[in-house]
């Protein structure tokens, strides 16, 4: 999906974005359950729900639409 929706000048970028969205969520993961603990489970389920949407609307707005790249093939 990144190799079709980004240039190969930003390819390398957006991998390591792409991989180290994996290592922020087992940091955010383990951080949580000290929420967890001081507020519930509940409140910290609606929390990282309302983030997400939060985050979800945000990228909508902030992101711009690409031109689909065709690269020729060697």
């Amino acid at each position: 999906m990144i190799a079709s929706n980004f240039p190969a000048k930003y390819r390398t970028r957006a991998n390591a974005i792409e991989n180290a969205g994996y290592y922020i969520g087992a940091g955010l993961a383990s951080l949580l359950v000290i929420v967890i603990k001081s507020f519930g489970w509940r409140a910290t389920y609606y929390l990282m729900g309302a983030s997400g949407i939060g985050l979800g609307l945000a990228m909508q707005f902030l992101i711009k639409k690409t031109p689909k790249v065709i690269e020729p093939e060697y």
